[in-house]
């Protein structure tokens, strides 16, 4: 598998009790015949010099009904998400 990209996004979600910045890294590699992509998150709660990471699911949970397009809800595999190639 090799490592063909990777990505850094950042952003700001607001929800009843706190501002978040979300840090998303994410990876494109290609293990032969297809693309995966994969990300990890990160956290930084408002007023804090640290940058935490969190799992996906905690992430969601924490944002509730406030922004969550940028975060992928679907399964991974081992390697991320397959991207198909058109």
């Amino acid at each position: 598998m090799t490592e063909e990209s990777n990505g850094i996004f950042c952003w700001y979600a607001k929800t009843d009790t706190e501002i978040l910045g979300i840090v998303r890294v994410n990876w494109k590699y290609n293990d032969g015949d297809r693309d995966c992509y994969d990300d990890a998150y990160y956290v930084i709660e408002y007023g804090s010099n640290e940058c935490r990471p969190v799992d996906r699911d905690t992430l969601l949970e924490m944002l509730g009904d406030y922004e969550t397009s940028y975060i992928y809800k679907q399964e991974y595999t081992e390697y991320g998400k397959y991207i198909l190639l058109m």
